[in-house]
């Protein structure tokens, strides 16, 4: 295997005219639809506070 050009990296940004028709679309349509056979599930966050403070006795 040779060593040849570095391969170009494609930018995130649209550059060109056909990437731009979905630039005004917002973030959340690119997620998949719901899936309505999958179970709901939900998550309970416990928030704890730690304190290293010294204690006075």
């Amino acid at each position: 295997m040779t060593a040849g050009p570095p391969t170009p990296r494609r930018s995130r940004t649209a550059t060109t005219s056909e990437e731009t028709p979905d630039a005004d679309v917002p973030h959340d349509a690119e997620a998949p639809p719901a899936d309505p056979n999958e179970e709901e599930t939900t998550v309970d966050l416990v928030a704890t506070t730690i304190n290293f403070a010294p204690t006075r006795g």
